[in-house]
């Protein structure tokens, strides 16, 4: 468990999230205003108003990775627990179509899903790109690699 954080190092994590997300960058007096609620020991609340000063928009664009970059960036700074990295290397999550024709359809698991696991399972067993397709063709036409 981590250590609960002053609230200067509150007010120091809530500074590094807006600057790295571009939402108010250190040294911009034209940046967004926002605000940082702390009401419990282990986090806080970030708002901003997402309307610079000069009239421009702040760019959000993939905000969520930038906060989490920012999040990184202070867990090694205050030594905390590192949180998962943002590397969008996971598998998409099924789309709620694909779920409910799944449920539908009574199928196991969605399409996508059987076809990742299958694809892994048959490059786990490859030497050579020919193996990897020959078993991908053999599970497609139902029968054991």
């Amino acid at each position: 468990m981590d250590r609960s954080l002053s609230d200067d190092e509150w007010a120091d994590v809530a500074e590094e999230v807006m600057h790295q997300t571009g939402i108010a960058p250190r040294g911009d007096d034209q940046a967004c205003r926002w605000i940082a609620v702390r009401h419990a020991d282990d986090h806080i609340q970030l708002v901003a108003v997402p309307a610079r000063e000069d009239g421009r928009n702040p760019n959000v664009h993939r905000d969520y990775f930038k906060v989490a970059n920012a999040c990184h960036a202070v867990e090694e700074r205050y030594s905390l627990t590192r949180t998962a990295p943002t590397d969008r290397t996971a598998a998409p999550r099924p789309t709620r179509a694909e779920t409910e024709l799944t449920h539908r359809k009574h199928w196991p698991e969605p399409p996508r899903t059987t076809l990742r696991r299958h694809a892994a399972t048959a490059a786990a067993g490859a030497e050579d790109e020919e193996d990897f397709f020959a078993a991908l063709e053999c599970w497609g036409a139902g029968q054991d690699p």
